[in-house]
């Protein structure tokens, strides 16, 4: 029953990240002047399906659609089953 919670957790995250859209970056003073938009373009992982015990990586490929630059430095992904081994 932990792999199943396991495996249908990296799912839903997966799912999550390719079908999030657009997430909007642009500040109050860049009302006028253009916005930044991040959108999530990609989502990979390897191995593609993880089972109890191992160790992968999830990549996620973010382009940003907007005008104006984007000052982002860092993504989190939050789950009760995913454990992250390196914060690199």
């Amino acid at each position: 029953m932990k792999l199943q919670n396991k495996f249908l957790a990296t799912i839903f995250l997966i799912m999550l990240a390719a079908f999030a859209g657009t997430v909007s970056a642009a500040s109050a003073d860049d009302e006028n002047s253009g916005s930044a938009y991040l959108t999530i373009t990609g989502v990979s992982s390897d191995p593609a399906v993880f089972m109890y015990g191992d160790t992968g990586t999830v990549t996620v490929k973010i382009k940003n659609t907007g005008t104006t630059s984007v000052n982002y430095q860092r993504a989190d992904l939050f789950s009760k089953d995913i454990k992250i081994l390196n914060d690199d």
